[in-house]
């Protein structure tokens, strides 16, 4: 934890570096401006590491004013570290080729502050763009046949004289990374409780990163009261997310079962008789909390192979442990698909599956690119979505 935490604060130290020194070259060379920017820029970018410690401390309000600033300042970070190297490639093939025109070389000073206005300007509309986009959460439909038999219903939906009736199809809610802070509102969680309850889902499941690390801020807007709303009728289940392990992942948990969210922790559960549910503990879980997850073939010990098996696995990694070990379904999140463009360049390397649906020898894979927002409260590339998910099995 201490190198995770270590490596993050040197990446971000140096990137702001690198914008403040190129940034202050299009200020005159003018003390007392100079010193005005200068604090105004160690303010902007490092009010949420401050914020964050006011939340550690219980300061609510101005953590959360704190952390509003430095979430911006996340989205504007990107677009000018993306805009930056742009204009330092343009110098170096400059450099080369001498292809600017003579005013350019001029007014050098001039040049440098209408460079510097047109990128502020252009990333703010972007970044206006991606605030009202990360409040527009989409309702997304799949549906997906498994071609195995549910078990007979208990509680069957319509009672028949026949008794128990085969489960034949199930309606799944799944929502993933809410990431519920002092960003994730409680009046958002609103909005995908509304969303999850018109599907009149049959079982609810949440992906991961339902909190953004600290609890705090959740449990003094009493944000659990939201999930009380839904309406499903075998229940919400969850699992753990990175984020839940770098706040306090049992003081959220805790807090959010009591509110009627049932968390599988390394667990498998047979729901109704019908179908297998399983849920694995985050991979992160080793780096920040020493605790070691269990293999995916201990969990499946005993469970009748028969029958459909959904897994919930956060991280979209290792896909392939899901299909050896016939798995019909599974459903993760944690990659927001970038959350801010160019960065959904970079996930899809990095994940064979970091947005949508695929089916590969067998198993069923959806990775959600979630329904909340990390950091600053902007989506552009990707649109907020929960998930209905029909699935319909062998009659």
């Amino acid at each position: 934890m201490v190198i995770f935490f270590g490596v993050f604060f040197l990446v971000f130290g140096l990137l702001n570096y690198y914008i403040y020194l190129r940034a202050s070259q299009s200020i005159p060379n003018n003390h007392s401006q100079k010193i005005l920017f200068a604090v105004i820029f160690v303010f902007v970018s490092t009010s949420y590491l401050t914020g964050k410690g006011f939340q550690k401390l219980g300061y609510t309000t101005p953590a959360d004013s704190l952390i509003w600033i430095g979430s911006y300042w996340f989205a504007f970070m990107a677009l000018f570290i993306v805009s930056i190297i742009l204009l330092d490639l343009l110098r170096l093939f400059n450099h080369i080729f001498h292809i600017s025109p003579l005013w350019i070389i001029q007014n050098y000073l001039l040049t440098k502050k209408i460079a510097a206005c047109v990128v502020i300007v252009f990333s703010l509309g972007l970044i206006i763009y991606g605030s009202f986009n990360a409040n527009n959460i989409k309702l997304k439909k799949l549906q997906i046949n498994i071609s195995k038999h549910a078990g007979e219903m208990t509680h069957p939906l319509i009672p028949s004289q026949e008794g128990n009736k085969n489960l034949n199809e199930l309606r799944i809610a799944y929502a993933s990374d809410l990431h519920l802070g002092a960003i994730g509102s409680r009046e958002r969680l609103t909005q995908i409780v509304n969303l999850i309850n018109s599907i009149n889902p049959d079982i609810v499941l949440l992906g991961g990163d339902i909190t953004d690390e600290r609890p705090e801020p959740v449990i003094a807007y009493n944000m659990g009261e939201e999930f009380k709303k839904i309406k499903s009728k075998y229940g919400i289940f969850a699992i753990t997310g990175n984020h839940e392990y770098i706040g306090h992942a049992e003081s959220s948990i805790a807090y959010l079962q009591k509110c009627g969210v049932r968390y599988l922790r390394d667990e498998a559960i047979t729901i109704d008789k019908c179908f297998h549910l399983v849920g694995r503990e985050d991979l992160s879980a080793r780096m920040f909390a020493g605790i070691i997850r269990k293999p995916l073939d201990k969990l499946l010990q005993g469970l009748d192979n028969s029958k459909p098996v959904i897994l919930m696995d956060h991280q979209p990694v290792g896909l392939a442990d899901a299909r050896n070990h016939n798995i019909d379904l599974q459903l993760s999140g944690h990659t927001h698909h970038g959350q801010l463009f160019p960065i959904n360049l970079f996930t899809s390397m990095i994940y064979d599956i970091d947005w949508g649906y695929k089916l590969i020898s067998g198993t069923h894979y959806y990775v959600s690119c979630g329904c909340g927002i990390w950091g600053p409260p902007v989506r552009i590339g990707s649109t907020p979505e929960v998930v209905e998910i029909l699935v319909k099995f062998r009659d």
